[in-house]
């Protein structure tokens, strides 16, 4: 990594996570201030030790307890015990603020709950964030900070599941950049004042193969209350060639396609770990009931049947078109990801069983053995984020044998 634990530690006495996330949801400050909170957020208090990568889908499982119920909920964040700040200092620990302290003793996925409702309500904003501009590089680059913080989030497992199928709508339709502006000054406002449709001979002419893609639709808002979908601004069909081409314009614009393709994918994930889950339990309920193996058999195929993570939302019609549509634009990474999305789209099912053939289950010991591995793996990575609990022999100072 390119930063370093003690890095860390003198940032966050000037950026605490209250004036961060305080800065991040400020929908007043200008875009490029609220995103350099947001990557301050990601850098400082998310992307950090002893938050650790959870890897979905697991492969290595212990049976589930009889009376767990449904595997709804993804593996998310969880301490086994309280993380002590800077053990090799007691001055500089007794010098942290309370605030700080309290970061490392909460233990559980609600840690992040108030920075995963700052990105949400982002991400649920409507159309104005759906629909990009091409030109409105501090917009982008915000999207893109957030998506970068998103990211973290789902990775050391502070999404919950519910959050996970909520911005997949929003974030299918922003990474469709068929709708995507090129200028701020094209765009034009269908809606009137009240937020309703504004009448048929007011609106500009909509190519007829366009014109049932935009269908008004009705969800709620983030915030409370009835957020107005109506007919969504439309690009022109003449200048298609230059949202394609690499350009100083679309830069922003690509890589925050980039990164939504990336939470995609981490999304889809998360999707087959709930599937292999329920199929393991259900495995385990064979032996506690007096069903046959048929049955049980039948069940099974019931519940895999059907991709793990639709990519078929609303407005949303033919996924594996847009998907045909992003590997056209002249990025690498992008096209990657578009081909890599196509694929699993089209194969979840064949992936899926996959995975299920390599999943293997623990016994009781063999977890207890696996949770003491995790743990001291953990302590080994908060020694190489502290270079100052290396041993070191050399002619300025001896070993500290007892670090």
């Amino acid at each position: 990594k390119e930063r370093q634990m003690n890095c860390i530690m003198a940032m966050q006495d000037e950026y605490s996570c209250s004036l961060c996330l305080s800065g991040a949801s400020d929908v007043r400050l200008p875009s490029s201030i609220r995103g350099a909170f947001f990557d301050l957020l990601t850098d400082v208090w998310v992307d950090r030790f002893p938050h650790v990568q959870i890897v979905v889908p697991q492969l290595y499982r212990c049976l589930p307890s009889r009376r767990e119920g449904p595997p709804d909920e993804p593996p998310a964040f969880e301490l086994e015990e309280e993380e002590v700040p800077d053990s090799w200092s007691n001055d500089h620990l007794r010098s942290l603020p309370e605030e700080v302290r309290e970061f490392y003793r909460l233990k559980t996925q609600s840690k992040m709950k108030a920075l995963v409702h700052a990105v949400r309500r982002h991400l649920c904003a409507g159309p104005e964030v759906e629909q990009q501009i091409h030109s409105a590089k501090q917009d982008n680059a915000l999207m893109l900070a957030v998506l970068r913080n998103l990211s973290y989030l789902i990775r050391f497992g502070f999404v919950p599941c519910s959050v996970m199928l909520e911005i997949c709508g929003p974030l299918l339709r922003c990474l469709d950049g068929r709708t995507d502006w090129l200028d701020v000054h094209q765009t034009p406002i269908w809606t009137s004042s009240m937020g309703n449709d504004v009448s048929e001979e007011q609106q500009p002419n909509i190519h007829p193969e366009i014109a049932p893609l935009l269908g008004p639709r009705s969800a709620s808002a983030p915030h409370g209350g009835e957020l107005s979908f109506t007919r969504a601004r439309f690009p022109p069909l003449d200048d298609s060639a230059r949202r394609y081409v690499s350009s100083s314009d679309n830069k922003t614009t690509m890589e925050a396609k980039v990164q939504m393709a990336r939470v995609l994918r981490q999304i889809m994930q998360y999707g087959m770990e709930k599937k292999i889950a329920h199929a393991v339990q259900r495995f385990h309920a064979l032996g506690n009931s007096s069903e046959t193996a048929e049955l049980m058999v039948e069940e099974v195929l019931e519940l895999l049947d059907g991709p793990p993570f639709p990519l078929e939302q609303e407005r949303i019609r033919s996924p594996n078109i847009m998907l045909l549509d992003l590997a056209m634009y002249e990025d690498p990474q992008l096209f990657a990801l578009a081909v890599e999305l196509l694929c699993g789209n089209a194969f979840q099912a064949a992936e899926l069983f996959d995975h299920l053939e390599k999943v293997s289950l623990m016994a009781a010991e063999q977890q207890r053995l696996a949770v003491k591995l995790k743990r001291d793996v953990t302590t080994l990575g908060q020694l190489l984020y502290s270079f100052e609990t290396w041993g070191v022999d050399d002619g300025f100072s001896g070993i500290d044998k007892q670090k």
